[in-house]
């Protein structure tokens, strides 16, 4: 059994989700671990950090009574994601999601069905050369919805410089492959103040700025700036993240956010109109995450859910993990 805290500060009894006792999960936690995976869900020990109030993120942080236990929707189809990285639910195709490779795959995005990772759509754009793609986001704007591609990986922390690149979002039709000209295709050109680091997260917040959040650090950098097409911007950090290894994020328009380390989902009910400073000083809550071994990519649903697709584990499937909302949203 675990707890977890209700809005109100009391404590309520949880029972351990199904996921720990199906056995292709425990075949999956054995290989992991003889691989050098260390899927610390199992456990519920991620590694702690420190806030700058004193607060550990770890074992002693509250469970989030916000949502129910993950429900497993189904496995990809194809091996065309094996190294899927960002997600980003899509605006002009209701409960379809666009995904992305990270380095290794050309500039291309897909359109997915959730439930069984079926791609209906492959969309590349043209003239557009990627180094190592780790996240999506979806802005909307005055004129409608738009993705932006982050190439803002960064492993061994020696880029000059990285790329956004901003499109309109592409709608579903009766072809499975379209490409978006280079003329329709927005890039921003960034690099960091702090020296070129490793980031595999991208956000769009409320107000159409952009956030990124490095990955490495013990306290990783966050950055919040607005989107210049053709332009190139140094960035400074304003705040710092007290979470390490994070991996993935997703922010709504209401204010909700939630960010992912290989081990852990952490969930923030609201940014209270100052996203840097909720992340640097207030404490999360953590979602009751299931064990995925390279877990990079997670995203909102239009209705409160949260989505979770891992890389490809290693002779295992590609799970796809929804987080419903314990309470349906009006």
């Amino acid at each position: 059994m675990l707890q977890y805290s209700n809005n109100s500060g009391c404590y309520s009894v949880r029972s351990i989700p199904s996921y720990r006792s199906n056995l292709s999960y425990h075949m999956l936690l054995c290989a992991s671990l003889l691989l050098g995976f260390v899927p610390l869900a199992f456990a519920d020990t991620p590694k702690p950090a420190v806030t700058s109030s004193g607060t550990l993120y770890g074992s002693s942080t509250p469970y989030s009574a916000a949502f129910l236990d993950s429900e497993p929707l189904g496995s990809m189809q194809t091996s065309t994601l094996s190294e899927l990285s960002g997600l980003a639910a899509s605006n002009a195709n209701p409960g379809l999601f666009w995904a992305h490779n990270d380095s290794g795959d050309s500039a291309r995005v897909f359109l997915i069905d959730p439930l069984n990772g079926d791609i209906k759509l492959e969309v590349n754009l043209e003239g557009i050369e990627v180094y190592d793609c780790e996240d999506i986001t979806m802005r909307t704007l005055p004129d409608g919805h738009y993705l932006v591609l982050g190439d803002i990986g960064d492993n061994r922390g020696v880029r000059d410089n990285l790329a956004l690149h901003q499109f309109r979002e592409p709608k579903l039709g009766e072809h499975k492959r379209m490409s978006i000209k280079n003329a329709d295709i927005q890039t921003m050109t960034i690099s960091y103040e702090e020296g070129a680091r490793d980031a595999e997260t991208l956000m769009s917040a409320p107000d159409g700025q952009l956030i990124i959040i490095t990955k490495r650090e013990t306290l990783n950098y966050y950055y919040q700036f607005r989107f210049e097409a053709s332009k190139t911007a140094r960035l400074t950090s304003i705040a710092r993240i007290p979470i390490e290894d994070i991996t993935a994020g997703d922010m709504r328009s209401n204010g909700e956010l939630a960010l992912r380390t290989y081990a852990q989902i952490y969930y923030w009910p609201t940014t209270k109109g100052n996203v840097a400073n909720t992340l640097s000083n207030l404490t999360a809550e953590r979602v009751l995450t299931a064990p995925e071994p390279q877990g990079e990519a997670l995203a909102w649903g239009t209705d409160g859910s949260l989505l979770s697709i891992p890389e490809k584990p290693f002779m295992f499937s590609q799970v796809i993990t929804k987080y419903p909302r314990a309470a349906p949203e009006k």
